[in-house]
């Protein structure tokens, strides 16, 4: 599939566990949106996974695993695949 332009936009609630393993934690979360591409909104589920480790009492190190449920690749570009696997890392600070 060729990439396309599309705007999403959620809510959700997580559950974080500060510490599994010294200076490790972990989270879950699930979110439902609603994603806007070609003037249509489709809704859209996710669930996520996150590992952490704390650099500092406000700065984490995260790896973020996310499964979407998208009914939009499936209605407009015939997907067979309605779920899409996401990965993310980056850093965290805490305000």
């Amino acid at each position: 599939m060729v990439g396309k332009k599309f705007k999403r936009y959620s809510i959700g609630t997580g559950y974080i566990v500060k510490s599994i393993y010294g200076k490790i934690g972990a989270g879950a979360y699930l979110d439902f949106g609603k994603i806007y591409r070609k003037d249509e909104g489709f809704n859209s589920f996710s669930l996520s996974g996150e590992l952490n480790y704390r650099l500092s009492e406000k700065l984490k190190l995260i790896c973020t695993q996310q499964l979407t449920y998208r009914k939009d690749l499936v209605e407009l570009y015939n997907s067979n695949n309605k779920y899409v696997i996401s990965g993310f890392i980056g850093l965290k600070y805490s305000l």
